[in-house]
């Protein structure tokens, strides 16, 4: 019976994050992935059947660590639903700018890859919109029929504009992009827009991340 490390998976992992943000996903080999993880071929494919499979992985740690961080975010105290909002968005563009090569392969790549991969990436995209749907409800009670339409476009002008953001190496700041996406969505929601607020919020939001 083979030998399973949890400590030799993890570094796996690891080595396979940083392969794939150095390299593109299509441009990383399992060889490279093995050499940075200091293990054999052989104890590769003890782990994982091939390089899907180890991206799986990753996104299934990403989309944990994201679902983590945004049920801390719902369990915070906010003086208002928009107050929230405006936090639960800024955490998680903060997550996807922590390891921007990483999150733009999972934005955008795994689109297209195998069935599977499109499920998963479609099962954290709804899990997101069913958080942001509940959020905007608060705010538009009256407006039942449209939530699900949109929490949706409201995830959809995140991943795209942070996808864009990281891939053209943008020189807005993260403070500017999550600015720009608020400011979109809430207009495009009809949601009162209060830029000086807006602008402070995501400040602190920022600031908190950055402290842990």
């Amino acid at each position: 019976m083979r030998h399973i490390s949890e400590e030799k998976q993890n570094n796996i992992l690891n080595a396979a994050a940083e392969v794939f943000a150095e390299k593109g996903y299509y441009q990383a080999s399992i060889q490279a992935i093995t050499q940075k993880a200091g293990v054999s071929t052989g104890t590769f494919y003890i782990y994982y059947k091939s390089k899907e499979e180890v991206l799986l992985s990753l996104y299934h740690q990403f989309s944990a660590h994201l679902d983590a961080v945004i049920k801390e975010k719902l369990a915070s105290q906010y003086a208002d639903s928009t107050e929230k909002l405006i936090a639960c968005t800024a955490v998680v563009v903060k997550v996807y700018a922590t390891k921007p090569k990483l999150s733009l392969i999972m934005l955008t790549k795994i689109i297209g890859m195998s069935k599977l991969s499109e499920n998963e990436y479609y099962n954290v995209f709804n899990q997101l919109c069913e958080v942001f749907q509940h959020i905007i409800a608060e705010i538009h009670s009256d407006r039942s029929e449209e939530l699900y339409i949109f929490s949706i476009a409201y995830i959809q002008l995140l991943n795209a504009l942070t996808a864009q953001w990281i891939a053209s190496s943008d020189q807005r700041s993260l403070a500017d992009l999550i600015d720009m996406i608020i400011t979109y969505n809430f207009r495009a929601l009809q949601i009162p827009v209060d830029e000086e607020i807006i602008r402070k919020h995501i400040i602190r939001e920022i600031e908190r991340e950055n402290e842990r």
